[in-house]
């Protein structure tokens, strides 16, 4: 390979220019740091390609933040409701958030990032990181239409390409940033964007823009499945299906044209405007985010909700953070795993443990089945907005418990009550466990034991 620097050094390589890249790259910029963010695609192909997204409310004041206003943003995200398997009950929510454009909203991201001074570097891959004693300390990178090879020095590199972690997990297994997602720890989803058309089926919730999901094992295996008007783009239906990505789990788009299209009749015939699929991270965030010249930040350091697979509020979050102890980590002139390792402690503080009471969440919700979960929903004893409160505002679990010691004795069914009851407890423990992330790097391997424990023992 031929060696070729772009720069004799950048303090910050930032590698993929989605949310969760372009938003640390303009978070350490404004910040006074020399940035570079490096882009595989074309910088106007970032985001083309991607579905309607939404900002929720609830996401982002969890963490301290507001919604992001700017052209991107599609329309008020009303109409929300979410349906037990037999679909008899159901949990509304109005004024949710709002729904997006990606393709605008990733643009507006990069363009954000280039007017805070980050140098954009597009059609540039990342190949794989450069070691010197046990240290990131660069990048050796491609232009592949050009067909030219280059390094990129830096002190500290920032992984932003994905759920796969391309850049950091080429690292040596025995850095905890290495890790990788176990299969059943991921998602595969299918997606369909179609026009709307002018049927009289088609004009349900009143003509208002709407988004439904379902939680049905039958239909969507470890997951969920989602319809919504207006969602992509106004004038337009968007209906999806993600699967757990288990031994003997169905073919998500081959599950969307048995299972699903025949439940929307109104849909066939109708153009399709875009189609595609993914992976997804449906678990908690790596056990370290950091390692020494390097922080994995977005669907890299799995970022994500484990229910739905929404990951906007969370990156712009460990953005915010990731940034800060960069920045003191540069002017203290020391970018080891411990300089870097207050981004873990403050992220699993912040959201990260909300991450791990919706991974058992999502667990429990599979592991009891439609039955369960039909029973449970028809009880009257158990509120779904409560379950919310639980996750998102914190020890409501116990309350909840208290309640299922009046209603176990009124059950018919005391069995998918007493296994609510078991996955509320695990909840309790999880949320306990995961607020204690350990200020030590030496006490790592000790937590993570604990935390397996919970998850899947």
């Amino acid at each position: 390979m031929t060696e070729k620097i772009i720069r004799k050094r950048v303090s910050v390589i930032v590698v993929g220019g989605n949310v969760a890249g372009a938003s640390t790259a303009s978070a350490l910029a404004e910040r006074g740091v020399d940035v570079m963010l490096l882009e595989r695609r074309k910088i106007k192909q970032v985001g083309f390609g991607l579905f309607g997204d939404a900002l929720a409310y609830h996401q982002f004041r969890s963490v301290g933040m507001e919604i992001p206003e700017g052209d991107f943003i599609t329309r008020d995200l009303t109409n929300v409701t979410v349906y037990s398997p037999d679909e008899t009950t159901s949990l509304s929510f109005d004024n949710v958030g709002k729904s997006i454009n990606r393709y605008d909203f990733n643009q507006h991201l990069l363009d954000h990032a280039r007017a805070s001074g980050v140098k954009i570097v597009g059609s540039t891959v990342g190949i794989s990181p450069i070691l010197e004693d046990g240290f990131v300390v660069g990048l050796e990178v491609k232009d592949p239409i050009k067909e030219e090879e280059w390094i990129v020095r830096s002190d500290i590199l920032v992984d932003a390409t994905g759920v796969k972690g391309h850049i950091r997990r080429q690292l040596p297994g025995a850095c905890p940033i290495s890790e990788t997602a176990l299969l059943k720890e991921t998602a595969i989803c299918y997606v369909e964007v179609r026009e709307r058309g002018k049927y009289k089926e088609e004009r349900k919730m009143d003509g208002k823009p709407f988004l439904n999901g379902f939680f049905s094992q039958e239909l969507a295996p470890g997951g969920l499945h989602w319809m919504a008007s207006d969602f992509h783009s106004r004038g337009t239906y968007t209906l999806g299906v993600g699967v757990r990505n288990i031994e003997g789990r169905p073919n998500p788009k081959e599950q969307f044209y048995k299972k699903l299209l025949p439940r929307y009749p109104f849909l066939k015939g109708l153009s399709i405007v875009q189609s595609g699929g993914g992976l997804v991270a449906t678990r908690v965030p790596l056990s370290s985010l950091v390692g020494n010249g390097i922080v994995a930040v977005g669907d890299s350091g799995y970022q994500t909700c484990p229910m739905t697979g929404c990951g906007i509020a969370t990156s712009i979050f460990a953005s915010e953070v990731a940034a800060d102890v960069i920045t003191e980590a540069l002017s203290k002139g020391d970018v080891s795993e411990t300089a870097l390792w207050r981004y873990n402690i403050e992220y699993y503080k912040g959201y990260g443990h909300r991450q791990a009471l919706m991974q058992v969440l999502s667990d429990g919700v599979r592991e009891m089945g439609d039955q369960g979960l039909k029973e449970l929903a028809n009880s009257n004893i158990v509120n779904p907005d409560e379950i919310s409160r639980a996750v998102n505002e914190g020890n409501g679990e116990i309350a909840l418990m208290n309640k299922l010691k009046v209603g176990l004795g009124l059950m018919s069914h005391p069995g998918v009550i007493f296994k609510y009851r078991s996955l509320l407890m695990k909840m309790r423990k999880a949320r306990k466990h995961f607020m204690k992330y350990p200020k030590d790097p030496r006490n790592l391997s000790k937590w993570k034991k604990k935390a397996l424990e919970i998850l899947y023992g």
